[in-house]
């Protein structure tokens, strides 16, 4: 019997015990390298970056500055699986998918400002190597309406 392979592993090597003992198929995860890319559009401002990439069992690390783009007093930052982009009414772009059938994938509670910082644990296991989310920050309080910034667009791996 083949195995089918979950998403993320990749067929290194298989060993055949030629006296009746037990035959042996090792996986592996194909060195997936964790990364952060950054998305921008339209009026939203370049406000969202990372400190650290979101690397398998690790911390990943993010920062939304307020006081230096909009001013606003809060942060909260969410992720979905599908990225998106789609200009809203006050030419501000979401780039994030809500409506995705997996529903939130991310969420970090509001944070304050000015720089509001997120330290988000990574699961460690290998099955998640190469599973992909778009995150973007919401930032709200204090002035109106509320500001979208730009994404980043995460893949989880290995340094």
């Amino acid at each position: 019997d083949v195995p089918i392979l979950p998403p993320g592993l990749t067929f290194i090597a298989v060993s055949l015990g030629s006296d009746g003992g037990h035959n042996l198929a090792i996986y592996g995860t194909g060195g997936i390298a964790a990364s952060a890319t950054a998305r921008n559009a339209g009026t939203n401002p370049a406000s969202y970056g990372t400190f650290t990439r979101p690397t398998l069992g690790g911390t990943y690390t993010a920062f939304v500055d307020l006081a230096g783009t909009s001013g606003h007093d809060l942060a909260w930052l969410a992720g979905f699986g599908t990225p998106l982009t789609s200009t809203l009414a006050g030419g501000q772009t979401l780039l994030v998918d809500p409506a995705d059938p997996f529903g939130e994938l991310l969420g970090a509670s509001v944070v304050p400002g000015p720089v509001a910082l997120y330290d988000l644990a990574v699961p460690g296991d290998p099955l998640f190597a190469g599973f992909a989310l778009s995150t973007q920050a919401l930032h709200v309080g204090g002035l109106q309406p509320f500001a979208l910034s730009n994404a980043q667009d995460l893949v989880l791996g290995y340094r």
